[in-house]
């Protein structure tokens, strides 16, 4: 199920029924993650032989399983990504700036 899908109300009706299912959360635990054993880690390749971890967690209250997957490549991607908003956030500010300094003028 995609995140918008996912609703709390929809996952307790789905529990109700005695239905498994799968979806990305639309919020994380506030639990920390806790330190796993190499022994609970599995890995395998994407589609293009990149590796991926996976691992199931659960956290203390929480009535659902978490799937956790971590992989060098979307950590890279997510990078990207925050560093172009920081390109695009200081490069309006250097605008803003300018657009002060002409008027001072």
């Amino acid at each position: 199920m995609d995140a918008g899908i996912a609703t709390e109300d929809n996952l307790a009706f789905l529990r109700g029924e005695g239905y498994d299912y799968v979806c990305v959360p639309l919020s994380r635990p506030d639990t920390k993650l806790p330190a796993m054993e190499e022994e609970e880690l599995s890995t395998f390749p994407d589609q293009r032989g990149n590796q991926i971890q996976a691992r199931w967690v659960n956290f203390p209250g929480e009535e659902d399983n978490f799937l956790y997957l971590e992989s060098e490549m979307k950590e890279k991607k997510e990078k990207s990504i925050q560093e172009l908003h920081c390109l695009r956030y200081e490069a309006g500010l250097q605008a803003i700036k300018e657009g002060i300094e002409k008027k001072e003028e």
